[in-house]
């Protein structure tokens, strides 16, 4: 059963979540919300996204364990291993926004290892596959997941906080800070964001292709069933999208496209059960405007 909970006003405006959900088309502030209900009075929950949908996205579309994932990897939640092998979700700063009654049941759920940073990062050795960079143009210092007192206005982690991805890809050595030979931190240098109309052009100028053959999307398509004609048009979309006027900037324009097919940004196709993928409305009104570049 659900829980009464609390949302302050601040999340409503929360810049970080608006943009993870615009990259990704997930409804992640709807379920960051809901997740709130499900948690216990620790801020824990039991890792079983099925469940957690039927509670907190009921009539939705959506496939949990993305949502979920894409929170992940924003530090908005944090998922760890109790002895027994169950999996637990935690909202790290659960206790901090909350003003839980006394009279609540105690949390029955273990708590997170003492090796598990709440940021998201485990110190043990990684699990997961490779993240790509995640592209923004908005992640200054001071603004990232919550934080202290008001949600989202602590400190990021310097860390990659792109979403998970089949794609692998992007800039690994961006993965933080790295100690020197004297045990000092160096900076690491940050990698700018540039228009796509600008990476365009340095391919044009290096004589490389912006999608090259051997990248990993071309495998993703493959895998999952996704036509490469699709692919085509999902480009034409794409381009025609980032080379207007006030278009958003990313560092990493080729693992951004990968992310934009992952997380079927533009709509443009669907899988029917059967695994066979077809083209939505809004796929077929792309195809009718980019007309024979779409062939």
């Amino acid at each position: 059963m659900g829980r009464i909970r609390t949302v302050k006003p601040e999340l409503f405006t929360h810049e970080d979540l608006f943009e993870a959900e615009q990259e990704t088309g997930l409804p992640l502030r709807v379920a960051f919300i809901g997740l709130f209900t499900c948690a216990d009075r620790e801020g824990r929950f039991k890792w079983r996204p099925r469940t957690l949908k039927l509670a907190v996205l009921p009539h939705d579309e959506v496939d949990f364990s993305r949502v979920l994932d894409a929170l992940i990897t924003r530090g908005f939640v944090v998922k760890y291993a109790s002895e027994t092998g169950e999996e637990i979700g935690l909202i790290p700063t659960f206790t901090k926004h909350q003003v839980i009654n006394n009279r609540e049941t105690p949390s029955d759920l273990p708590p997170p290892p003492a090796d598990l940073d709440l940021t998201g990062v485990s110190t043990r050795a990684p699990t997961r596959d490779s993240r790509v960079d995640d592209a923004s143009n908005t992640r200054a210092q001071g603004k990232g997941k919550e934080g202290k007192g008001k949600e989202g206005k602590g400190k990021e982690l310097e860390g990659n906080n792109s979403p998970h991805t089949p794609l692998s890809g992007g800039n690994e050595s961006d993965a933080g800070d790295l100690l020197g030979d004297g045990g000092t931190k160096q900076k690491r240098e940050r990698k700018p964001t540039i228009a796509l109309q600008t990476f365009l052009a340095d391919c044009k100028a290096k004589g490389e292709k912006p999608i090259p053959p051997a990248d990993p999307v071309f495998a993703y398509i493959a895998r999952v069933g996704i036509p490469r004609e699709f692919l085509q048009l999902h480009w034409l979309v794409f381009k025609a999208r980032y080379t207007s006027p006030g278009a958003k900037r990313y560092k990493d324009w080729r693992a951004a496209f990968r992310k934009s097919i992952e997380g079927c940004w533009f709509k443009l196709w669907f899988m029917r059960p059967d695994g066979t993928c077809e083209l939505t409305t809004q796929g077929l009104q792309a195809q009718r405007e980019h007309g024979r570049e779409a062939a």
